[in-house]
């Protein structure tokens, strides 16, 4: 199955367009509420995380991003 390449956000640049801290993106992560997957061997603690443009907007509900990559 071919799927069209999606947007991947940082944590950092998810709190700043949700406008909140970093600490409450992570706590999302954790609880489930933002769906994202873990990029190993990278950051202070070994794991740094990356979140699909599409996960924001179905978090918010919004078309808050543009979940495909401009080619």
């Amino acid at each position: 199955m071919l799927t069209m390449p999606t947007k991947l956000f940082t944590i950092n640049q998810v709190a700043s367009i949700l406008e909140v801290s970093e600490r409450t993106v992570r706590r999302w992560i954790k609880s489930g509420r933002l769906a994202a997957f873990p990029i190993p061997g990278r950051g202070r603690t070994g794991q740094e995380w990356r979140i699909p443009g599409a996960s924001i907007n179905v978090m918010t509900g919004k078309e808050l991003v543009d979940e495909e990559i401009e080619e």
